[in-house]
C-alpha cells in the first residue's frame, strides 16, 4: 500500500468514527490540499457536499429538511466566513469537526477534544514523530486533557512511569537522574532536552515545590530540595545557615510528603539512598545539624548522617541515664528510629544505606537500657535467705540479665562488623554491669549456698533433679494410655533463658500451649552426664575411663541410646535428620514408637569450639528457629500432642576477654582424674580442697559408684586452653537450672483461646479538622502484648475518597506490654500536601497493617487548611 493509500485509508477510518457519533462532520481544509483526493476516500451511505460549488442554502435543506436521517460530509477548502457572514453557522456548530494537516489528525488520533491543544502538539512535534511514543501515550491521555496535562504525560512517556501522577513522575525522573554518574547526563535527561521540555520541567519544579532560579540546574535543585525536608521538619530549630538553601515555605509541606512517598517506594528507594548520600557530601548535614536536639533531629529521615547523629546522642544518653522513666523514653525514641527509614529492615541494605546495621544498633541500645535498668534496680547486691529462694529468683527474673546480655551482643555484633568502635563505650558499661554487677556476685552468693551444704544435699523444695526426667516428665504421662506418645527434644546447651524466650515464641503461635519449668541439673553440668540422665534408667554409674553407663549400658552416641530407648518402645534421631524427613516418612517413622527422643546440637557446637565460640549468641537465635520448626513439625505433621523440650546442661558466656582473675589454676592437680576439662574434674578419690567446689557425683547426679568432680568457684576457669569465653560443667545457676519446656496441642474450645491477634490500635479524640499541613494524631495501642498478642506494625497517612495519600505516610510499630495506657500511647505527627482540599470531598485518616496494607482502622478527617497557603508569597 502506498503512503497516500495508507494516508487516505486512515483519514477514511477517522471520519467513520466521528460519523458514529454524529450524522454531520464538517471537514475544513483551507488550503485545499485533499480537494483533488475527496473522491477516493471511501465513506459508505455518506454523502459529500462540497463547500463551494453547493450554495448555502441548498446544504441546508438536504441536511435538514430532505434527508434529515441521513450522513453527511461538508467539504470547505476555505476559511470560514465570520460568523455574522456565515449562512451555515448552526450546522457548523452542530456538526462533528475534522481537518486532516498532521497536527489535526493526530488530535484525532489521540482522542482530544480541545481545538486550541493544535498549536500545542504541533511544537512537540519531535515527541509525536514516533509511532512508538504515540502508541504509549495515548495509553495516558483523557479526552479532556489541556496543555499542561498533555506536557506531564510527555515526561511520563520519557521516564517510562505507567501512570502520569506527578509525583510518580517526579520520582521516576529523580531516580533515573539519581543514578547517573553526572546529575545532567543521563539518558533521560538527554530526552527531555531533545524534545524541548527542559522548560516544562522547570515550571513543574515551581509550582510542586517553589523552585526558580535564573540558571536553574539539577544539583542545585536537588540541594534545595533535600534541605527544605529537613527545614520543614525541624520547624523553627533548622539552623540559621540552612534557611538561604530552603524552598518556598508554602511549598515546603509538597516538598516534605513528595520526599516521604518516594522513601516509600519499592521500585525507587534505592535511588533515594544513592542520591541522598551524593547529596550528604554537599550539604554536611551533619556539621550542620550538630548543635540541634535529639528531640528534634527525631522528625528527620532526609539523610542517614541524621540517623548516625540521633543513634550517637542515644547511646551516650543510655550510658548517662539513672531515672526508670528517662530510660523508658530513651527506647520509645530508639523504636521509633527502627520503624523509620535507615533502620527499618523493611528495606534491603545498599552501599548506601546499611539498614541492618542500624536496626542492630538500636537494638543494642534498647537491651542495654534494660539491662542497666535492671542492674541498679539490685544495686544493693543479691540477698536470699535460702537456696530454693535464690533459684527461684533466677527462673522467675533474674535470668533477664543473661538475655539481656546475649540480645546486646547478638545486636553488637552486626554493629561490630561493620564499625568496630561505634559501640565501644556501651559495651565496656554492658560488660561492667553484667560480669561484675551480677554474674560474679550472683555466683559468689549462690557458692555460699553450695558450700554451705547443697552439694551434699543436691534437692530443692519443688524443683525436680534432672536425673528423674525420665521417670516424672516422660513414663508418668504415658501410663495414662496406651495411646499417649511423647517426643523428648534436647538441645545441648540450652540455657533457661534462651528457652524462656522459645516459650514466649510457642505461645504465640494458634492451637501451641507452653509452659516453662526447669529441672536441678546434675553436677558436674556437662554433655555425658546431662545426656545419661535424661535417658531412662534404673541406675546412672561410671566406667573406670570416665564413660557414663545407664544400667550398664553405654550411651555415648546415637546408637547407643536407641539400644537403651528400645527398652521403652523408644527411638532416638538426630534433629538434622527429622527436619530433612516429609510427613509421610516422619509418620512412618514413628508409628511404632511411644517415646521419640530427638537430639539437637546447635550452640553447644558453635560455643564449645574455640574458632567459633565467638558466635555463641548468633547460635542460640538459630537455636530459637530451629527447635521452633521442631515442634510445629510434630505438632502439625506428626499429630504429637505432647513434646517436652529440654537440655543437657546450660553455659556461661562472656564477650569480653577473659583476665588472671578468671582462672582458677590447680596448685596440685589431683593424680586421680580421669576426665579434665576446664570447667570439671572427675575421678575416684579426688580428695578435697579449699581452691575448689568438690564432692561426690552420687550426691549430685544420683550414680551408684564413688566417682567424684571438682570444679573451680564462682565464674572460674582451670585453665585457658582452646576456647574459654563459653564454659558449663560447674554449679552456678546458668549451668544447671535446666529448662523443661512442655508443649501440647489445644483443641477444641481452648484452642480458639490460643488464636493469636495483632494487637488492636485506634485513635483517640473525635471531630477531627485539620486546619494546617503538620496535624498530630495520637493513637492508642488499646492492649498490652502478651503470648497471644502480638505487636502490630502499622503505615498511618490521610487519604482521599480513592485511597491515594494526601500527607506523609508513617509506619509505627505498637509492640508495649506495659500494663499502663499512657505507656502505649503513640504520638505521630503527619505532614499534609500544600494543595487544595475542596470542602466537598471525603478523606480519611487511615491505619494499614505495613505487611499486608490491609485497612484496620479509619476516621473521617475535614480538612481546612488555612488560605494562605494557597498563595506563593
Amino acid at each position: 500500500m502506498s503512503e497516500q493509500s495508507a494516508q487516505l485509508e486512515k483519514i477514511g477510518q477517522s471520519l467513520l468514527q466521528l460519523f458514529s457519533v454524529c450524522r454531520v462532520v464538517w471537514w475544513e481544509d483551507a488550503e485545499g490540499e485533499f480537494s483533488e483526493l475527496l473522491d477516493s476516500i471511501v465513506l459508505p451511505d455518506v454523502q459529500v457536499l462540497r463547500r463551494s460549488s453547493v450554495p448555502a442554502l441548498a446544504i441546508k435543506k438536504t441536511i435538514e429538511t430532505d434527508r434529515p436521517d441521513s450522513l453527511f460530509l461538508i467539504y470547505e477548502q476555505a476559511s470560514p466566513p465570520a460568523p455574522e457572514d456565515d449562512w451555515l453557522l448552526d450546522i457548523r456548530l452542530y456538526a462533528a469537526s475534522f481537518a486532516a494537516d498532521r497536527t489535526s489528525m493526530l488530535l484525532q488520533e489521540l482522542g482530544l477534544r480541545r481545538q486550541s491543544l493544535r498549536d500545542h502538539l504541533k511544537a512537540r512535534s519531535a515527541f509525536f514523530a514516533s509511532k512508538d511514543r504515540v502508541a504509549k501515550i495515548q495509553r495516558l491521555l483523557s479526552p479532556d486533557d489541556d496543555e499542561a496535562a498533555v506536557d506531564l504525560k510527555i515526561l511520563a512517556v520519557l521516564a517510562k512511569v505507567e501512570q502520569a501522577e506527578q509525583f510518580a513522575v517526579f520520582t521516576a525522573i529523580f531516580s533515573s537522574l539519581a543514578d547517573a554518574e553526572n546529575l545532567e547526563e543521563n539518558v533521560l535527561w538527554d530526552s527531555i532536552c531533545k524534545f524541548e521540555m527542559q522548560a516544562v520541567f522547570w515550571q513543574l519544579m515551581l509550582q510542586a515545590f517553589g523552585y526558580q532560579h535564573t540558571d536553574p540546574s539539577v544539583k542545585h535543585f536537588f540541594v534545595r530540595l533535600f534541605a527544605t525536608d529537613i527545614g520543614y521538619a525541624l520547624g523553627a530549630q533548622a539552623p540559621s545557615n540552612m534557611h538561604s538553601l530552603q524552598l518556598s515555605t508554602v511549598r515546603a509541606a509538597n516538598v516534605a510528603v513528595f520526599l516521604s512517598q518516594w522513601r516509600d517506594s519499592t521500585l525507587r528507594q534505592r535511588a533515594y539512598d544513592r542520591l541522598s548520600s551524593r547529596l550528604a557530601m554537599e550539604l554536611r548535614p551533619g556539621d550542620l545539624l550538630a548543635q540541634t536536639s535529639v528531640e528534634a533531629l527525631m522528625l528527620v529521615s532526609t539523610f542517614v548522617d541524621v540517623e548516625r547523629q540521633i543513634a550517637e546522642r542515644l547511646r551516650d544518653s543510655v550510658l548517662s541515664n539513672t531515672s526508670e522513666i528517662m530510660g523508658q523514653q530513651l527506647r520509645d525514641m530508639a523504636a521509633r528510629r527502627m520503624d523509620g527509614y535507615w533502620a527499618n529492615p523493611r528495606w534491603p541494605d545498599n552501599d548506601d544505606a546499611n539498614r541492618s546495621v542500624w536496626h542492630s544498633y538500636y537494638r543494642s541500645l534498647i537491651a542495654a537500657s534494660e539491662l542497666f535498668e535492671l542492674r541498679r534496680r539490685y544495686a544493693g547486691g543479691f540477698s536470699f535467705e535460702s537456696p530454693e529462694a535464690c533459684y527461684n529468683a533466677y527462673t522467675q527474673e533474674l535470668y533477664r540479665f543473661d538475655q539481656l546480655y546475649r540480645i546486646y551482643h547478638e545486636a553488637a555484633d552486626v554493629v561490630y562488623a561493620r564499625s568496630p568502635d561505634a559501640l565501644s563505650p556501651l559495651t565496656s558499661r554492658v560488660e561492667q554491669d553484667y560480669l561484675t554487677g551480677f554474674l560474679q556476685p550472683l555466683a559468689q552468693k549462690w557458692g555460699a549456698f553450695l558450700d554451705g551444704g547443697l552439694l551434699q544435699q543436691w534437692k530443692l523444695p519443688g524443683v525436680p533433679n534432672q536425673q528423674n526426667f525420665y521417670a516424672d516428665q516422660v513414663d508418668r504421662y504415658l501410663k495414662g494410655g496406651d495411646d499417649r506418645r511423647v517426643f523428648v527434644v534436647i538441645s545441648d546447651a540450652l540455657r533457661y533463658e534462651v528457652a524462656q524466650e522459645l516459650s514466649d515464641s510457642l505461645n504465640g503461635k494458634y492451637r501451641f500451649a507452653a509452659e516453662l519449668g526447669s529441672h536441678l541439673g546434675v553436677l558436674p553440668s556437662y554433655t555425658k552426664l546431662g545426656m545419661a540422665s535424661l535417658l531412662p534408667h534404673k541406675t546412672l554409674s561410671y566406667t573406670d575411663a570416665g564413660l557414663v553407663q545407664v544400667d550398664g549400658l553405654s550411651t555415648d552416641g546415637l546408637d547407643a541410646r536407641n539400644k537403651i530407648l528400645s527398652a521403652v518402645n523408644g527411638l532416638a534421631i538426630r534433629a538434622e535428620d527429622f527436619l530433612n524427613m516429609n510427613k509421610t516418612d516422619g509418620r512412618e517413622l514413628i508409628k511404632p514408637h511411644r517415646v521419640i527422643y530427638i537430639y539437637h546440637n546447635k550452640i553447644d557446637a558453635v560455643g564449645d569450639t574455640a574458632s567459633t565460640e565467638s558466635s555463641t549468641f548468633t547460635a542460640c537465635r538459630d537455636a530459637i528457629h530451629e527447635l521452633e520448626s521442631i515442634v510445629s513439625r510434630i505438632i502439625n505433621n506428626l499429630n504429637g500432642h505432647r513434646v517436652l523440650v529440654t537440655a543437657d546442661h546450660g553455659f556461661l558466656f562472656q564477650d569480653s576477654a577473659l583476665e588472671s582473675l578468671d582462672k582458677s589454676k590447680l596448685v596440685t592437680k589431683p593424680a586421680n582424674s580421669v576426665v579434665s576439662k576446664k570447667r570439671y574434674l572427675i575421678g575416684r578419690n579426688l580428695g578435697t580442697s579449699e581452691q575448689v567446689l568438690s564432692g561426690y557425683i552420687r550426691e549430685t547426679a544420683g550414680i551408684t559408684d564413688d566417682m567424684m568432680f571438682w570444679s573451680p568457684r564462682g565464674v572460674s576457669r582451670f585453665h585457658f586452653v582452646g576456647g574459654a569465653r563459653f564454659i558449663h560443667g560447674g554449679g552456678t545457676l546458668q549451668e544447671i537450672a535446666v529448662p523443661v519446656l512442655k508443649v501440647q496441642q489445644v483443641r477444641g474450645q481452648k484452642a480458639k483461646e490460643t488464636a493469636v491477634r495483632k494487637a488492636q490500635v485506634t485513635v483517640l479524640g473525635n471531630n477531627f479538622t485539620v486546619t494546617t499541613n503538620r496535624y498530630v494524631f495520637n493513637l492508642l495501642q488499646t492492649e498490652p502484648v502478651s503470648d497471644r498478642v502480638q505487636p502490630a506494625v502499622l503505615r498511618v497517612g490521610v487519604f482521599d475518597g480513592v485511597g491515594e495519600a494526601v500527607s506523609v505516610v508513617e509506619q509505627v510499630s505498637f509492640d508495649s506490654d506495659s500494663p499502663n495506657l499512657d505507656q502505649r500511647q503513640r504520638k505521630v505527627i503527619l505532614t499534609l500536601l500544600n494543595r487544595p482540599f475542596p470542602s466537598g470531598e471525603r478523606y480519611y485518616f487511615k491505619l494499614l497493617d505495613a505487611e499486608t496494607d490491609v485497612e484496620q482502622f479509619r476516621i473521617d478527617v475535614r480538612i481546612n487548611l488555612a488560605i494562605s497557603n494557597d498563595f506563593d508569597f
